[in-house]
């Protein structure tokens, strides 16, 4: 006890502690805050960031704290705006080129659509007249020309499904470019 300790070793202790633990009281207070005046900012900064990322387009970035803090929000809120005009951008494109693609597909199909039409009638023709050939003259044909006419009448034949498949295509394609209802096109989808 204090019998170790002389008086004047004693004083000193106690006036040491006097002004040693005040100072530490303050000095931990003004730690608390000081870091409140720093966290809270930065939890609400986090907090919106967050809710941002997690596609909440009209989240406003709290500015507030510390200068530091009031800078970083600022960045912040300037990075997502200019990820979200990007992002606009991106989408504008999409559907231009989307609109350019299927202008250029219903082009790709008229011309099908024509082409087919227009060939399918000689080969119509060609078919006709090789059977007529067969029907009214086949007998009386050597067998070199009934080979002929059998292989006019095949190749006309698959003409006719070439046409067909050049048809069909045409509208697979068509409906391949329709969207599903509710589906945006593109990588801009959303929520």
């Amino acid at each position: 006890p204090a019998s170790y300790f002389d008086a004047p070793a004693l004083r000193l202790l106690k006036q040491s502690l006097a002004v040693i633990l005040p100072i530490l009281a303050f000095t931990l207070l003004g730690a608390s805050l000081i870091a409140r005046r720093l966290a809270a900012p930065l939890d609400a900064l986090q907090a919106a960031v967050g809710a941002w990322g997690r596609g909440a387009r009209d989240v406003d970035f709290p500015i507030g704290g510390t200068a530091e803090v009031r800078q970083l929000a600022m960045a912040v809120s300037d990075m997502a705006h200019a990820l979200e005009r990007g992002e606009h951008r991106l989408e504008e494109q999409v559907a231009q080129r989307t609109e350019a693609l299927q202008q250029a597909h219903r082009d790709l199909e008229l011309f099908t659509w024509s082409a087919s039409h227009d060939l399918r009638a000689p080969v119509r023709v060609i078919r006709n007249f090789a059977d007529i050939l067969v029907e009214d003259f086949g007998d009386s044909l050597p067998a070199e020309a009934q080979d002929y006419l059998a292989r006019i009448t095949r190749q006309a034949d698959a003409m006719s499904a070439l046409l067909d498949a050049l048809l069909a295509l045409g509208r697979a394609g068509r409906d391949a470019l329709r969207p599903e209802a509710g589906e945006r096109p593109g990588p801009g989808r959303r929520r």
